[in-house]
């Protein structure tokens, strides 16, 4: 599990020291996944907020976004905002894998290591997701912003007419999806966890392979988005500022209101507009994470652990 095993403290790891292992090694593969992923990063970004209700929703493929961000400002374009998503992931991953695994280390301790329930599993990972949506939401917003603007836009001069037209409350846009969406990474984590478990026992192992990591990081990914991919779209529209809103009079719509909207004007496929790109930007970075995270947490764990044993070996060697 991300965490390690449940008694990591018993053989030399506190929960504490396992988290950080683990938030390490999950940023690390969050960094690597959105340095060599970055221009589908983009491309799934466009397709989602590029018109809110209407405007041929859901008939352009992702070789038209491609093609259409190319002439805007050729290959850089496809570039823009890197480090400004890099920071985020960074940021947030870090965040998500150290409270996911002290929470579940913690939860495997209070229950004496039984097999945790899906509730409580979910419970963990939403949890763990709300702490990373507080810390990097307003660096997602200017992202987004970014990736939508004019060529030739900054970070800096999209930041401010950001908070010169909509004020701090701008950087927030899309709290309320982002909160309800953080049951993605709940699934996910779940579901991998649930895969990686039967992998492990089927095969007598105690680690993952990196392909295995790949897989089942892919797999894992694809079933979270598909289920909450609507979700996902409605928070790149409210981070976009591209929510629709002459329908509602003076009053801000709804989540609820928005999905609905959509739906009644572009049907099922509005709802899931730029869903081609964002599977497959998302399984892929999925994969690419997982496969380094897992490989960099048992190979640190594993010395840290060797380093233990060999010490505590001198330790009793000279008290002879």
């Amino acid at each position: 599990m991300p965490g390690g095993a449940a008694g990591a403290a018993v053989v030399g790891i506190s929960d504490g020291l396992d988290s950080f292992i683990s938030a390490c090694a999950g940023s690390i593969g969050a960094g690597t996944s959105t340095l060599t992923l970055f221009p589908l990063d983009v491309i799934k970004t466009r397709a989602q907020v590029d018109g809110c209700i209407g405007d041929d929703a859901g008939s352009r493929g992702i070789a038209d976004v491609a093609k259409d961000i190319y002439k805007g400002g050729g290959v850089a374009a496809f570039y823009r905002g890197l480090w400004v998503k890099f920071t985020d992931n960074i940021a947030g991953k870090f965040a998500y894998f150290y409270l996911f695994s002290y929470l579940r280390n913690a939860a495997s301790r209070a229950t004496k290591g039984a097999k945790l329930s899906t509730a409580l599993e979910l419970a963990i990972g939403y949890m763990a997701a709300v702490g990373n949506l507080l810390l990097t939401h307003p660096l997602d917003v200017v992202y987004v912003r970014l990736a939508s603007s004019p060529q030739g836009s900054t970070v800096t001069g999209t930041l401010q007419k950001l908070l010169r037209e909509e004020g701090l409350f701008g950087l927030y846009q899309g709290t309320a999806a982002g909160l309800a969406l953080c049951i993605n990474p709940a699934i996910q984590f779940l579901v991998f966890e649930r895969l990686k478990g039967q992998l492990l026992a089927a095969t007598r192992s105690s680690t993952l392979s990196m392909f295995a990591g790949f897989v089942l990081g892919a797999t894992a990914k694809a079933i979270a988005t598909s289920l909450t991919f609507p979700l996902i779209r409605l928070k790149a529209l409210y981070s976009n500022g591209s929510v629709d809103k002459s329908r509602h009079g003076d009053e801000d719509p709804s989540l609820l209101d928005v999905l609905r909207d959509i739906y009644d004007t572009d049907g099922l496929k509005g709802l899931y507009k730029g869903i081609a790109p964002q599977l497959l930007k998302v399984c892929l970075s999925a994969a690419v994470m997982f496969s380094i995270k897992e490989r960099i947490y048992d190979v640190t764990r594993a010395l840290i652990l060797a380093r233990a044993r060999r010490r505590a070996r001198l330790g009793i060697t000279s008290s002879k």
